[in-house]
């Protein structure tokens, strides 16, 4: 089955006009929902925001939290929103951790207008490593039970958990990134009236694709949490493989795919208005040993299965690297063991971070359709699979 968006058109916003001069009390043309007055008038005068600045309002913005829990309201939470692990502290996170660090490509993200465009990830601690304010207290440790102990079954219950569990943390990213659109928005006081229309213009860009992946996040979330419900757990469709040994990442996410690991294309992301499918991806340890988890809730032969497929069908001696390079190239919110991202020649460090940026908005860095092939970099050598996850 072939996918709408493979032929749709491009979907884009309507444009911002921008003014130099308009009514005071008119809307500002930026888009911010405020008056000329008190948006955009005098705005050159404004003193610019620092980069610091800029990078702690973001972390502001995603210490905003909430339970995601399909049963959250004021009754049956627990009055206190945690930190809650996308992957399990004790189990994956501690796994490649070294003196209490992981690297996370997260930061790199965070971090990159204090780095001046450049991508670097850096050390953060084992603590606050793969968290979310996503859920309360209560509800993060009796839901996530079976996942989170020592010995773990990969069943379908479990697989749909960690599964949840990513589309949680979609979710939740999805809203913190459109809180701080609006935060960007104030990135040109001081500035000439050029840039301030250049900016709003990528600005308002950006915020279109963020709100249709929002949606599509909600979507997907309200489907996970009438499972849940239901305890139809059948349902979930997964693959996935468990590795000889640990491997040096970790990660977990949820994306849409848009190329397989044959090239073939899935899905075009921004085109048409049908839909788009997602698959989640955790890359984790569970019983002292690596696996890889690739889950979606669609039907049979969409672009979710068949990118689920192509994975099952790769040989075994290439899903270890495959692995490390699929959550690299698809989530930020992986991380990686110190020893061995310090240890990478500088050209398999490159390609890494070039991998980091695909996908991420500008044109130049559209995904492209040989980003799940061998690249001829070896990630890791010496883990093999012992053992395939499935049913799909």
């Amino acid at each position: 089955m072939t996918h709408s968006s493979l032929q749709a058109p491009l979907v884009l916003p309507t444009m911002l006009k921008p003014q130099r001069k308009m009514p005071r009390n008119a809307r500002c043309w930026c888009g911010s929902g405020k008056k000329w007055k008190k948006c955009h008038f005098a705005r050159k005068s404004r003193t610019p925001i620092s980069p610091g600045e800029g990078t702690s309002r973001l972390h502001r913005e995603l210490k905003k939290g909430y339970c995601s829990h399909p049963e959250a309201n004021s009754v049956n939470c627990s009055d206190r929103i945690v930190r809650a692990h996308t992957v399990q502290r004790r189990g994956g996170i501690a796994a490649i951790a070294e003196n209490g660090h992981v690297v996370s490509v997260k930061s790199a993200a965070q971090n990159v207008v204090r780095n001046r465009g450049d991508l670097v990830p850096c050390e953060v601690g084992t603590r606050s490593a793969s968290t979310f304010m996503g859920f309360c207290s209560k509800h993060d440790n009796s839901m996530f039970r079976t996942v989170e102990s020592p010995i773990v079954s990969l069943t379908p219950e479990s697989c749909f958990l960690l599964g949840f569990r990513a589309v949680s943390y979609e979710l939740y990213s999805k809203r913190a990134e459109l809180r701080w659109m609006s935060i960007m928005r104030e990135f040109d006081f001081g500035k000439s009236f050029a840039y301030q229309a250049e900016l709003q213009q990528r600005i308002n860009l950006h915020e279109y694709g963020v709100k249709r992946a929002l949606n599509d996040c909600m979507r997907w979330k309200n489907k996970y949490d009438e499972i849940f419900f239901t305890s139809r757990f059948q349902e979930y469709r997964f693959v996935g493989a468990k590795y000889s040994s640990v491997l040096p990442v970790v990660g977990c996410g949820a994306f849409h795919p848009e190329f397989d690991f044959t090239g073939k294309p899935l899905q075009q992301i921004g085109r048409g208005t049908a839909p788009h499918e997602h698959v989640c991806l955790n890359l984790t340890v569970l019983n002292g040993t690596s696996v890889l988890v690739i889950g979606w809730i669609e039907g049979q032969e969409g672009p979710a299965e068949s990118f689920g497929r192509s994975f099952a069908d790769l040989p075994n001696e290439q899903k270890a690297n495959m692995g490390i390079q699929l959550a690299v190239e698809h989530i930020e919110n992986a991380f990686l063991r110190p020893s061995w991202w310090g240890g990478l020649s500088d050209t398999v460090r490159d390609a890494l971070v070039t991998r980091m940026r695909s996908g991420t908005g500008a044109k130049e860095l559209d995904r492209q359709s040989n980003c799940l092939l061998p690249d001829g970099h070896a990630y890791t050598i010496g883990i093999r699979v012992v053992d395939s996850i499935g049913p799909m």
